[in-house]
């Protein structure tokens, strides 16, 4: 999530003597815990930070998944789909993308100094955070082109939509901001660096990095409703349908699972180092967990989290999409 180019680099230089065997025996166990097939449905689109490019999975045909990659000129950070069309933003690349269905190349490109990191759709519009410039940017889709600009707290790393908000994490002054449609702003405190931000029901989530919580707030005040312990670096949070949501545990190796009704953790999946992106299937069947330390990707079956396959992804796989 945050722009750790030299220190993903480093890790993964040190990690390389153990990754194969990681895999090997993550595949041994997937294979002897297994109690479904593996997804065949859609297509997977995984961001490759340090590769700078983007991989598609076409799952759709039983058996190896045909793929395809597409080279761009930056830091692929934050995927958002509308319409079909993939928007990324590029990061130390200063520019956002829109990508055909099929990732045969880039369709239209937008220059936004500031390092656009974080992206969500609301509507025929376009929400992405800058980084440097402590800005949320809103891109028209019918011309791409800016249509307006709030300012941010230090750092705006992510951004959720949902009906006529927006709400961004300042991660450098742990806050949630609430943007509303006619430029009201509310903002609340969170846990240490917030990563990530979700919508889940009645409620806004916020993964605190530092703090090693998820901190839940009522989407209409952002008043806090609880903040739940997880420990090893919450990185990403997504909700995942049936009342859950899935915490990606980035400085370890879990996906915690939390039941949002109750307020608590569910269950902890174990997954490969360095877990970041998640995403859902079109059918809500399956979910679709990124390494970042490893390179690659593993299936699970939902709600109940079994493993359903695994298989390997680009350079520094990241965040990801799941196209119908």
């Amino acid at each position: 999530m945050f722009p750790t180019s030299k220190l993903n680099r480093a890790s993964t230089l040190a990690t390389l003597p153990l990754m194969a065997l990681a895999i090997l025996f993550f595949s041994r166990m997937d294979l002897g815990n297994r109690n479904t097939e593996p997804p065949t449905e859609g297509r997977l689109v995984v961001a490759n930070l340090r590769g700078e490019s983007l991989s598609l999975f076409e799952l759709t045909k039983a058996g190896q998944p045909e793929t395809a990659t597409l080279a761009l000129q930056g830091p692929v950070h934050e995927l958002a789909v509308v319409d079909g069309r993939i928007y990324a933003t590029l990061g130390r690349g200063q520019h956002l993308v829109e990508i055909a269905p099929g990732i045969t190349g880039v369709l239209r490109s937008l220059a936004l100094e500031g390092e656009p990191h974080g992206i969500a759709a609301a509507g025929d519009t376009l929400l992405v955070t800058l980084d440097r410039a402590k800005t949320l940017v809103r891109v028209r889709l019918t011309d791409f082109a800016e249509s307006g600009r709030a300012a941010t707290g230090d750092t705006p790393h992510t951004v959720a939509a949902d009906g006529d908000a927006a709400w961004v994490t300042d991660a450098r002054d742990n806050r949630l901001r609430r943007i509303a449609a006619d430029g009201t702003v509310t903002v609340a405190e969170t846990g240490a660096l917030p990563e990530s931000v979700a919508v889940s029901g009645e409620y806004v989530v916020t993964a605190d990095a530092e703090g090693g919580t998820v901190s839940v707030f009522h989407r209409s005040d952002l008043s806090l409703v609880k903040r739940i312990s997880l420990g090893g670096r919450p990185s990403r949070v997504v909700a995942t349908g049936a009342g859950q949501i899935a915490v990606a545990l980035n400085g370890g190796s879990h996906v915690a699972v939390i039941d949002m009704e109750a307020l608590r953790v569910e269950r902890r999946v174990p997954v490969l180092a360095m877990p970041d992106g998640i995403c859902v299937s079109p059918s809500g069947a399956y979910a679709a967990v990124v390494s970042n330390a490893t390179d690659s990707i593993q299936y699970f079956s939902l709600p109940d989290w079994r493993a359903a396959g695994f298989r390997a992804a680009g350079d520094g796989p990241g965040s990801c999409v799941w196209l119908p």
